[in-house]
């Protein structure tokens, strides 16, 4: 806390850097396009070249080349996929398509991909179809024909193209066979003797048996000449005649005639080509089967079966199954032979296998700091795919499974007639079939097979029927070859799991639950399949009460009989690589720098929900997977590692050094983690094997715990040596570590040392090091690790020392010799390297006593060391375990326990006790606190110029409620509401403040008092006068003193009225809106007078920028002007700018001429702009041409003014007189930026307009008339307008429709409007933001229920209550959807107040099924209540979750028992309570949230459970809604969100030379958090070690900081102020100086330019003086925050009172500070050389870490025992228990009286004020240091509105093309709208796809072992979807690794105790969904991407 200011200049320059030019630019992208087809990666190259030009030119010549390569490569690799993405990136950016493509080679490269797919195989044609219908539509949509053409050609002559996408393969009909037999049968009649051969054949072939008929096909056949066609139809004559032998079959065929009709056209050589078979031949087949089938389902008749089997028919169709599915029959071989050759033989492959994995290195000697390896570089690649996925089985095999379904439905078949069955079976293919399916079969997904897997369990179910045949399911002899993996049984109950997850759902792990009705899936596959199993599994278990199944059978080897060599590799081998649960480190005893460089990142990444990403994790598991198979584990050297299976990032290795050095057999222990930007960044290492920081047992291993390393980058290196994120690796690190160890030149490590190497000196040196290192190695790394060894490594160093301990006291005897020997010097060894050691073993009688006693007690301990028996043995199971049915599975999901929200009181106060409340006079502490918000979007002058304008709202309807209350909560002096209605039905559907109680009483007189409690700020007036009459005129309006108003909304006015008000409101300067909701249409009208203006058209930051180059053109009277280093200005044409800080830095000094100089601008890029204007050759002293040549020079800066603009509104009588709408009309009123918000609807404002007109009369008349909608004289009323006016009657229907509803006010249109028109309200009283220029309209009018058809001409519709209405428009059917919707609203902020209103007003979620649930963490708090309208003042710090749900239920009182509230932030720590279960029972999500983390959040738990999500935000005047739709549009994740951030400020900007306030912001806040959070909390950790007596040398620094603390830890407020002023003279005043003294004001750099050039700003000294407001605040708030942290009490607790401040002032005028003392202290040249260091440190980064760790380490053992001696002095002399423990304080930014924003205005304005720059006030500093979003009530109630909108469509079920995602900006104002964007398919591989919608799913029963394990698990996906399952996480924690578990007992473990899932499930089910990796083939290590969720469930 007390150190000098470090003014570390590392960056500094970053500000000179070159400027690339656009010719540079273009050369760049060329040389990169050209190399990028060379590229090992092609596709990534040119995706730069798009990355670069995109980011660096508007041009896009590059971007197109690009994309047209990239098809290119897509094409001739077939990935027709991918090709039709980059197609549509291409069409996106082309100009001209036509040019582009079809005149390219690209066009080329499509027609031959096209002519090379003649001849493609189905299941390959089919991906390439669709790739044909994409070019079709682009051909045709771009003109070029001739592609089109050839397309078309080729659909012509390949009909399969059609065929494949009807995929017809199930649906054969014969009907053109039949047809063109009896053709020819009429032919041979008709024309007798002139008939054709095949026709006079005909009758003779009618005449034959079908015993006659077979041997003349056959015949025919033989001369066949097509032999893939002669074979097929063979196959199909046989299967014909030998079917035939069965009487029954035979007159089934008699009957349908279909296969004599097949014979014959086999007989006369119609099949003859290879095309009959796919055209008629699979149907053919099948229709042969089905009928086979049939006859065994319906005749019921056991001599049939008998039949069937003893004439052979059984086993024929056997061996036809054998021939299709190519399946290996088994055959009865009891003779078992080679079984011990085959063993050996497979033992050698994997060995070999093994050691092709092993990468080669090359130890070096060198100091590690600065050497290479020659490694084995092995890129990893992982997004490679599959090319061609498995051939589909042929559809024929179902035909035949059929078959024995229908036949093994056995009923009373003799014994041995089942025997022969059994038998033939068990030697045919059926089994392997089924099994194949069951187990292997993948190729397509499960649901796609369910009609063969369920006649799979047909077959089975009559298999458990017999006691004969039953065996058939179990484990079958292994004398039938080959040999059965696994039995039916067994796996048809792993495939009834995998089935099963379709109907139970699991709640997530370490859920408290109750039994819940779970809702299973209408699926009737599902039933039928659990049906069918749960059959088999009862007429199974009969069979089994007492059998034992399962045996086991253990071969043991004795470790004892082997030699340590080999016995070392045996039992160690297994455990090189393990995963385990890591212990937490011990912050008290670890060093400062393995806690900030390890720990810190791991409690940072414990709090993030998102701390590991799939492509860590793939890299990470892919490298794991090789240490398994590469780490050594020899006798002479080996690595052992543990994973902690909860944190895949974290890890511990042991590094055994190896024989022959001084680390020989030292287990060395490094802890490993992997941060959040692994593997871009390398792994943080550090050595843990210090002794507590005793040793240093290497230059480059710190004592400290730091590893020296260039791979890891804590040592400079070449590029070669340093980290590389594609081909440098975990294990790479772990070898150059080891290298470190092994090495014997221990000394040269150092850098600059080497150049000893081979001189006596340098040896001797080595030697004493190494002596050093040889007893440590015993003492640290034997001793203490035989004693206390590292969790998770317990056997590894009992096996170790225990084999080794021969060698090893060898070793050590050698090293005692050793030492007697050979000489060694301890003198000149490293500063600070065990120098207490250097001193001792200097003396060499030392060091060998030492030697020998602690050789005696290594002794003692390895000869003390005992193994298990279980170690020295090594098991071998050779059999099944004994099944275990005890299994642990989890409970119950428990219901949710919700928030009472009947307590919370929602009344309202009497009216004439609000009148007491009412406080227009709003002082400066209450605009701080209530409008924070508000402010930070419109600024605290608007809030002004509101608190001082009078308001005038006519209607107090549904709309104008809406009005009414954003105006209240936004604020205004007085609101006047004015309304002569009585309250009716209509209004009690949208008015939220109304009631039934309220009917027939005066609206306004009803709302008034709850509209008071919303802002007592604000004064509400209640008008009931009828003004709007007759009678209304200029004096009537002046009478009633209509003219003291600032503006006049009027709502429910007609037209003539309107105009008259308009005219009043023009002549007396008042701003009048008229805004009106008919039914389902509304619109806006503006006047604010001819002439209007506006300050601020859009409220954006102003925008600035540094000019680097100037260029100026006498002749043209121009000069352009360049950005700095290519930074983008913002700048529009016609912007105006000003020029300011030109200091003259040119050589001729004219530049400075420009300060305060206006211009319009032109603008030619996003880095250039141009000026002309006749005065240029002025301001630059009439020169010739100038151009500034010194690019590395600022020269000033430049900022956009905001200029004024003037509005000319028309009077509002030529718009509403016009009857109907003309391109006048559409030009001079309707805002253009808001005249089309939908293109769909482009056409509907001419309908709108005269539906108004229609409207305003139909008011005039309902004062004589009351309509109901659709009623006869309300239909008649229009019609007879429509005449009067002229309207086209063909448009009546439509009149009729929106017209019949204009007595309702639609309530969400109302909102939205409503949000509007308050805003225009504001802005008109604010001149802020543009206004409405000046008619807009809108409508959602796709809501109405008969749109476009009118109800029955005498259907009578009356309104008899609220809902009536609602059920009318939106249909009957929709409206009880829409009550018995179950919503969850996420969020009750703004937003959430908004939707909630909403939806009680429509009467969502409040039917008899309907439900509402809310949550959010957060109470109310003040600033809330301008926005969130719910919450009143007698909310304050209640819960808003369910203060909103009984706000709710007061609007819809139905609501009651039907909204739920819980006060839970919806989190990943939540997720016990918001379980899948709880999201599966919801219909939809609405988002209410702010942040963009929660808002991932959310949306990622709605793409897990597939439910629909509206999205929503705002910011400021901004908003957005999203649609997302489970499966037919993209998720809120698809999109990446804008960095709002505009990345991080570098460090020397903020310590040294900050260019802008936000600079002095950001380090006021940054000092904050060191000052008063970090500081206290390492005071704290410092003395807890020196009491504990844990001190480490690295805590030396801060040691010294505790010790000046101790010595004047303040006792009295006044030492408060003392330090506080001392504080500010040190910041302002002393480091300044400093920094001047360094860094002169004439300093120059080494190219001759001022050092104090833009961007850096030259800094002054701001002296103390009490008359400064800054100064003394300063010390108000930092005296305020050290009392707090020193717990010292305070006088007042409130910082801002005037009597704290008062008594600061005189505090601080008391004070003296001793300037001259401090200043003559000032040692130049240390000071000097500090910031040379630092520019000397900026010129290469990677020296820092290395400089920063010598100046630590840059003391000696003395002063560092004098500092720790002083600080136990210090302690001791205060008292160890008088000595409080300082209390940090967390920033906080919602308290204005904690001091802290205070504080960081302070030292914001000081620090601007430090380097002329503008200081922040107060209640910016606010928003921007606690980044308080911008946020305004008219936006939240738009934007919610427009949310609502799309559930109402969501309900609907409405068309895709109807919903809308909208962006908004009502300061423009501006909205756009478009269709969501549809889901994205992405490959996986071959034809497997997903998308973000997807989710593989496994069903597990946790109670039977055999399904409850990891192996199952991976047989079941690879079975369902055709991959390989490798690896499996949950969260961060690896569960299984493939490449070290495979093969292990991890694999048969109850997988459940794995996933942690514990307790009794009482038939219930939980899921978990869990990370799972693929690979495409068993054998490969290329991981899969695009991979989806998987979720395991248990039953």
């Amino acid at each position: 806390m007390d150190d000098e200011e470090n003014y570390d200049d590392e960056n500094m320059d970053e500000y000179n850097e070159y400027e690339m030019e656009n010719d540079d630019m273009k050369e760049e992208l060329e040389n990169l396009f050209i190399n990028a087809k060379s590229s090992d990666d092609p596709i990534g190259a040119y995706k730069s070249v798009i990355e670069l030009e995109a980011s660096n030119s508007n041009d896009k010549t590059f971007t197109i080349r690009s994309y047209k390569e990239i098809c290119i490569i897509y094409l001739l690799r077939d990935d027709y996929e991918n090709f039709s993405i980059e197609l549509e990136n291409l069409t996106k950016h082309s100009k001209d398509l036509k040019e582009d493509i079809f005149k390219t080679k690209l066009y080329e490269e499509i027609l031959k991909s096209i002519e090379s797919n003649q001849d493609k195989e189905e299941f390959e044609l089919l991906n390439f179809t669709k790739f044909l219908e994409k070019m079709l539509n682009v051909s045709e949509g771009h003109g070029c024909r001739s592609l089109s053409e050839e397309i078309k050609n080729f659909i012509e002559k390949n009909p399969r193209y059609k065929e494949i996408l009807k995929n017809q393969h199930v649906n054969y009909n014969f009907d053109n066979i039949s047809k063109e037999y009896e053709e020819m049968k009429e032919a041979f009649h008709t024309r007798g003797s002139h008939a054709s051969e095949s026709e006079k054949l005909l009758p003779k072939y009618e005449a034959m048996t079908i015993n006659k008929q077979i041997p003349l096909i056959k015949e025919s056949l033989k001369k066949w000449k097509n032999n893939e066609a002669k074979k097929f139809w063979s196959e199909w004559v046989d299967d014909y005649e030998k079917f035939s032998d069965l009487p029954i079959f035979y007159n089934q065929m008699i009957k349908t005639e279909t296969c004599k009709i097949i014979g014959f056209n086999i007989l006369i050589n119609l099949y003859d080509t290879k095309d009959s078979i796919e055209k008629i031949g699979f149907n053919a087949s099948m229709f042969l089967y089905n009928i086979l089938s049939k006859i065994f389902l319906d005749v019921d008749n056991p001599d049939l079966r008998e039949y069937t089997v003893t004439s052979g028919l059984f086993t024929y169709i056997l061996s036809r199954l054998q021939v299709l599915t190519e399946e290996i029959p088994r055959k009865f071989l009891p003779d078992e032979k080679n079984i011990k050759e085959k063993k050996e033989e497979k033992d050698v492959k994997i060995e070999i296998k093994k050691e092709k994995k092993i990468f080669q290195y090359e130890r070096g000697s060198k100091g590690i700091g600065y050497t290479s390896y020659n490694y084995n570089e092995k890129e990893w690649d992982i997004n490679a795919f599959l090319e061609k996925q498995e051939k589909h089985r042929n559809f024929l095999i179902e035909s035949i499974i059929s078959f024995f379904a229908k036949f093994l439905n056995v009923v009373d078949l003799k014994e041995d007639i089942l025997i022969k069955i059994r038998d033939m079976i068990l030697e045919s293919s059926l089994l392997p079939c089924i099994e194949n399916l069951l187990a292997e079969n993948s190729a397509v997904e499960l649901e796609k097979n369910s009609k063969l897997v369920l006649l799979y369990f047909e077959i089975m179910l009559n298999f458990s029927k017999s006691c004969v045949l039953y065996i058939l399911l179990k484990d079958i002899s292994k004398d039938y070859k080959p040999i059965q993996i696994k039995s039916i049984y067994d796996l048809s109950k792993d495939l009834v799991k995998t089935i099963s997850m379709y109907k139970n759902h699991l709640t997530q792990k370490n859920t408290n639950n109750t039994d819940t009705k779970i809702k299973p899936i209408n699926n009737s596959f599902l039933d039928e399949m659990l049906l069918l199993y749960k059959k088999i599994d009862n007429n199974i278990q009969k069979y089994e009460k007492n059998t034992d199944l399962y045996e086991i059978s253990v071969k043991t080897i004795d470790i004892n009989n082997i030699e340590p060599e080999k016995a070392y590799p045996l039992l160690l081998k297994k455990q090189n690589f393990d995963y385990i649960k890591l212990p937490e480190v011990d912050k008290h005893i670890i060093s400062d720098y393995y806690f900030d460089y390890n720990y810190k990142s791991k409690e940072k990444d414990k709090n993030n929900s998102e701390v590991i990403s799939q492509e860590k994790i793939l890299r990470l598991i892919g490298e794991y997977s090789n240490l398994q198979n590469s780490l050594p584990v020899e006798f002479t050297n080996s690595i052992f590692v543990r994973v902690d299976k909860d944190k895949i990032d974290h890890m511990v290795a042991i590094i055994f050094g190896s024989e022959g050095t001084p680390y020989s057999s030292g287990a060395f222990v490094f802890d490993v983690s992997f941060g959040s930007d692994y593997p871009q960044n390398p792994p943080h290492v550090v050595i843990t094997s210090t002794g507590n920081g005793t040793v240093r047992f290497n230059p480059n291993l710190y004592n400290t715990g730091k590893v020296c390393l260039s791979l890891l980058g804590t040592w400079r290196g070449s590029t070669a040596e340093n980290w590389n994120p594609k081909i440098s690796t975990i294990y790479q690190v772990l070898i150059s570590i080891q290298s470190i160890i092994m090495s014997d030149l221990v000394y040269f490590n150092e850098p600059g040392y080497e150049s000893k190497l081979g001189t006596d000196e340098g040896n001797r040196l080595n030697e004493g090091y190494s002596n050093i290192v040889r007893y440590n190695n015993i003492r640290v790394c034997m001793i203490d690790m035989i004693k206390n060894p590292p969790k998770g490594f317990e056997n590894v160093i009992k096996i170790h020392f225990f084999l080794k301990k021969e060698n090893i006291l060898k070793e050590v005897d050698s090293w005692i010799e050793r030492a007697e020997k050979v000489p060694y010097t301890m003198d000149g060894l490293i500063s600070c390297h065990n120098s207490s050691y250097s001193s001792r073993f200097s003396s060499k009688s030392n060091y060998i006593s030492d030697l020998k006693k602690i050789r005696e007690e290594l002794k003692t301990v390895l000869y003390s060391i005992k193994l298990d028996e279980s170690l020295l043995k090594q098991e071998v199971i050779e059999s099944k375990i004994k099944k275990d049915n005890n299994i642990n599975i989890i409970k119950p999901e428990k219901e949710i326990e919700f928030e009472n929200i009947d307590n919370i009181d929602m009344t309202y106060d009497d009216i004439n006790n609000n009148k007491n409340k009412i406080n227009t006079e709003m002082n400066e502490d209450v605009v701080k606190d209530r409008y924070s918000r508000y402010i930070g979007a419109l600024g605290i002058d608007s809030v002004k110029k509101q608190s001082e304008a009078t308001i005038f709202l006519s209607g107090a309807g549904t709309l104008g409620i809406e009005i009414a209350k954003n105006l209240v909560l936004s604020g205004c002096k007085e609101l006047v509401f004015h309304d002569t209605k009585k309250t009716n039905i209509f209004d009690l559907n949208g008015q939220f403040f109304l009631e039934e109680k309220d009917l027939g009483f005066n609206r306004a007189e009803r709302s008034i008092n709850k509209l008071q409690e919303l802002n007592y700020y604000v004064k509400i007036t209640l008008n009931t006068e009828e003004i709007f009459d007759q009678n209304l005129n200029e004096e009537k309006l002046n009478k009633i003193g209509f003219n003291k108003y600032n503006v006049i909304i009027l709502t429910e006015c007609d037209n003539d009225s309107i105009i008259i008000l308009d005219k009043f409101c023009r002549k007396n300067k008042i701003y009048l809106i008229v805004c009106d909701v008919y039914g389902c249409i509304g619109r806006i009208i503006n006047d604010f007078g001819s002439d209007f203006e506006v300050i601020d058209k859009d409220g954006e930051t102003i925008k600035e920028c540094y000019i680097q180059n100037i260029k100026l053109n006498k002749e043209k009277n121009e000069a352009i002007f360049c950005t700095s280093k290519g930074e983008k200005h913002g700048f529009e044409d016609g912007d105006l700018i000003e020029f300011f800080d030109f200091n003259g830095n040119d050589k001729n000094n004219v530049y400075i001429n420009l300060n305060k100089k206006r211009f319009e601008i032109k603008v030619i890029s996003t880095t250039e702009f141009k000026i002309e204007d006749k005065n240029l050759n002025t301001i630059f002293n009439n020169l010739e041409n100038v151009e500034n040549k010194n690019s590395d020079i600022n020269l000033g800066k430049c900022r956009q003014v905001k200029q004024k603009i003037n509005m000319n509104f028309k009077e509002i009588k030529h718009l509403l007189n016009n009857k109907t709408i003309s391109n006048d009309i559409i030009n001079n009123y309707y805002d253009q930026n808001l005249l089309c918000t939908d293109f769909d609807k482009l056409e509907n404002k001419f309908i709108l307009s005269q539906c108004f007109n229609i409207i305003n009369q139909l008011k005039i008349n309902s004062k004589e008339n009351n309509y109901n909608p659709y009623d006869k004289s309300l239909k008649e009323a229009i019609l007879k307008i429509c005449k009067e006016n002229s309207y086209d009657i063909k448009n009546i229907n439509t009149y009729i429709l929106i017209c019949s509803f204009y007595m309702f006010q639609f309530p969400t249109l109302a909102a939205f409007l409503g949000g509007f028109a308050a805003q225009e309200a504001i802005k008109s009283i604010t001149k802020k933001y543009m206004p409405i220029n000046q008619y807009m309209t809108y409508d959602c009018l796709e809501l109405i229920e008969n749109q476009g058809n009118l109800p029955e001409e005498n259907n009578e519709i009356n309104i008899k209550n609220k809902n009536d209405i609602i059920k009318i428009i939106f249909g009957e059917k929709y409206y009880q959807k829409l009550k018995n919707l179950n919503l969850l609203q996420v969020g009750a902020g703004a937003i959430g107040c908004e939707l909630l209103k909403n939806f009680a007003v429509l009467g969502i979620g409040d039917g008899e099924n309907g439900k509402i649930y809310i949550t959010d963490p957060d109470v109310i708090e003040v600033s809330n209540l301008t926005r969130q309208f719910l919450f009143r003042e007698k909310h304050l710090r209640l819960p808003k979750s369910s203060t909103a749900a009984a706000a709710a239920v007061q609007m819809n009182k139905d609501l009651k028992g039907h909204i739920f509230a819980k006060n839970e932030k919806l989190c990943e720590q939540t997720e016990y309570i918001f379980t899948d279960h709880f999201f599966k029972k919801l219909d939809v999500v609405a988002n209410a949230l702010d942040n963009v983390n929660a808002r991932k959040y959310v949306d990622l738990r709605c793409t897990n459970n597939r439910i629909s999500l509206l999205e929503s935000g705002t910011h400021g005047p901004k908003g957005h809604v999203q649609i997302i739709i489970p499966f037919k549009t993209e998720n809120y994740a698809s999109q990446a969100d804008p960095d709002n951030m505009g990345g991080e400020i570098p460090q020397c900007t903020l310590k040294m030379f900050p260019e802008e306030t936000i600079h002095c912001l950001e380090w006021a806040r940054d000092q904050f958090g060191k000052n008063f959070t970090q500081f206290p909390h390492e005071f704290n950790k410092i003395i807890y070690n020196v009491e504990k007596n844990l001190i480490q040398k690295d805590e030396f620094k801060k040691m010294k900081t505790c010790l000046k603390w101790l010595k004047k830890i303040p006792k009295t407020f006044e030492d408060c102020v003392k330090l506080a002023k001392e504080k500010y003279y040190k910041v302002f005043v002393y480091n300044i100086n400093k920094l001047l003294i360094v860094y002169p004001l004439d300093k120059k750099d080494k190219e001759g330019n001022l050092f104090w050039s833009l961007p850096k700003r030259p800094p002054k000294i701001i002296n103390f003086d009490i008359n400064n407001n800054l100064c003394i605040d300063f010390i108000c708030a930092y005296s305020y925050l050290i009392a707090n942290i020193f717990n010292i009490n305070l006088k007042y607790k409130n910082p801002k009172s005037k009597e704290y401040k008062n008594e600061i002032i005189i505090l601080s005028d008391r004070i003296k500070i001793d300037e001259k003392k401090e200043l003559n202290d000032i040692n130049i040249t240390l000071l000097n050389e500090k910031y040379q260091k630092l520019e000397k440190e900026k010129e290469n980064p990677n020296k820092k870490n290395v400089n920063e760790n010598n100046n630590e380490n840059n003391f000696d053992d003395e002063e560092f025992n004098k500092t720790k001696n002083d600080l136990i002095l210090t302690m001791k002399r205060i008292g160890f228990n008088n000595i409080q423990k300082l209390t940090p304080v967390e920033f906080e930014k919602d308290d204005d009286t904690n001091g802290q924003i205070d504080l960081i205005y302070s030292m914001t304005g000081l620090r601007a004020l430090n380097y002329s720059l503008i200081p922040y006030d107060w209640m910016t500093c606010k928003i921007k240091a606690g980044k308080i979003i911008p946020a305004l009530s008219t936006t939240t109630s738009c934007i919610s509105a427009l949310q609502t909108l799309e559930l109402l469509k969501l309900i609907k079920g409405l068309d895709i093309k109807y919903y809308r995602n909208t962006f908004l900006n009502l300061a423009i104002p501006f909205m756009q709208t478009s269709e969501p964007g549809a889901v994205v398919n992405k490959k996986i591989c071959g034809n497997l796809s997903s998308n973000v919608w997807d989710l593989w799913e496994i069903n597990i029963n946790a109670k039977k072992k055999e399904e409850n394990c990891i192996k199952f698990l991976f047989e079941e996906l690879n079975k369902k979807y055709g991959i390989f399952p490798k690896d499996i996480f949950l969260g961060k924690k690896q569960v299984y690794i493939s490449s070290i578990n495979k093969g292990k007992n991890i694999e048969n473990e109850k997988l459940s105790d794995l996933l942690d899932i514990n307790d009794d499930i009482n038939d219930k089910e939980q899921y978990i969904d869990v990370v799972i990796t693929f690979t495409e083939n068993e054998e490969s290590d290329k991981y899969l991407n695009n991979i989806p969720r998987i979720r395991i469930h248990f039953k």
